[in-house]
């Protein structure tokens, strides 16, 4: 009888594992790599930022005044500031009914009105946070229309919803900070949540930035970079001024003037002097797209918080024309963007609704075009 030997493993398998095992290894590497490329925009911790969701305007916050107006009927016009450094911002308010006779504004009837709630508003439930952005920021009537200053730096953090019905989706993060050169850094971060299954959604984070500079002509654009997670690799576009050229994977072409991405395009259209009709050449991470812009039309805007804002409705229309993006931008707070819309070619509706918004205490002024 032959004697039995004991059965080894051949050798081949044993390095097709090992082989298989580093494979592995790498791909989870690469994979790991790629979640920490993706990080969230660092904190301005080095720039003082206050909320301007803080400051509105005396007319459209006239009806969000719920503390008791009577208690602040009181002190209406025995001067307030003796009561912190609120008093100053309803001094204007306070003001302005007095003399009804001799209004120097043109609508003197709504703000006779409005002014005694507004300064509930400003006094009862207003921190101390209130008052330091009062007295920090700008007025608002300095902001978009008649002047160029833009806050330094700022974040806004959006609550993101698909359809009509806005089904939650996630969170966007917007942030910026302007350089003391007159360069700028934009950056957006998308961090999808759904609780029912969607076949085209991707979960996952998106990081998009735009780094440029600030011109007299608004936002000058010269890198934009997308990355997502799950996804090695970015897309990158560079956009060269002094030859008049775009870059990109999907090869060199003419550099048209006044070009964004489409990260800078949705601050640039509220820019002052901005022509918000027309055609824009945009980059979404390949090749240019002609936006045909359109204004819709002031509307007003009820805040998460409460307030109700007044913003200039735009839209870019672009592709096929079921595509597009509604802008919202603030008219009384820098232009910024505070709802904004997409439909993407399938005809889905997305939305991006502003939840809070924080800038930073310095404004910068017009640069010179480089």
């Amino acid at each position: 009888m032959p004697e039995s030997k004991p059965y080894r493993s051949p050798a081949v398998p044993r390095r097709l594992l090992i082989a298989l095992g580093l494979s592995l290894l790498l791909h989870a590497l690469l994979f790991v790599g790629t979640r920490l490329d993706l990080r969230p925009p660092p904190d301005l911790q080095p720039l003082d930022v206050t909320l301007v969701r803080t400051l509105p305007k005396p007319e459209p916050l006239a009806a969000a005044a719920q503390p008791a107006p009577a208690a602040e009927k009181k002190p209406p016009r025995p001067k307030p500031p003796p009561k912190k450094p609120e008093a100053a911002i309803t001094d204007k308010p306070i003001e302005a009914p007095e003399p009804p006779p001799e209004p120097a504004k043109p609508e003197p009837a709504p703000e006779t009105a409005a002014a005694p709630e507004n300064v509930a508003t400003t006094d009862t439930p207003a921190g101390p946070a209130d008052s330091a952005a009062a007295a920090a920021t700008p007025s608002p009537d300095a902001a978009p229309g008649g002047s160029s200053a833009w806050p330094r730096a700022g974040r806004i953090s959006y609550a993101a919803f698909m359809g009509e019905r806005r089904y939650p989706m996630g969170r966007n993060t917007h942030q910026w900070e302007i350089k003391e050169d007159g360069s700028y850094e934009f950056s957006a971060l998308s961090e999808p949540v759904t609780v029912t299954p969607i076949p085209w959604f991707q979960p996952g984070r998106k990081l998009w930035e735009s780094t440029g500079h600030f011109t007299a002509a608004g936002l000058r654009p010269d890198r934009f970079v997308e990355r997502q997670e799950g996804r090695p690799g970015e897309l990158a576009v560079e956009m060269d001024w002094k030859k008049g050229q775009i870059r990109s994977a999907a090869g060199t072409a003419p550099l048209p003037e006044n070009a964004q991405d489409t990260l800078s395009f949705l601050y640039q259209i509220g820019y002052p002097g901005v022509v918000s009709s027309g055609n824009l050449a945009v980059t979404t991470g390949g090749t240019l797209v002609e936006y045909r812009l359109e204004q819709i039309g002031e509307e007003a805007l009820q805040m998460p918080w409460g307030q109700v804002w007044r913003t200039l409705h735009l839209r870019a229309s672009y592709g096929t024309g079921r595509e597009m993006t509604d802008v919202w931008i603030a008219i009384e707070h820098f232009s910024l963007p505070v709802q904004i819309r997409t439909i993407d070619p399938k005809g889905v509706i997305y939305y991006l609704m502003a939840t809070d918004i924080r800038i930073s205490r310095d404004t910068v002024a017009q640069m010179p075009t480089r």
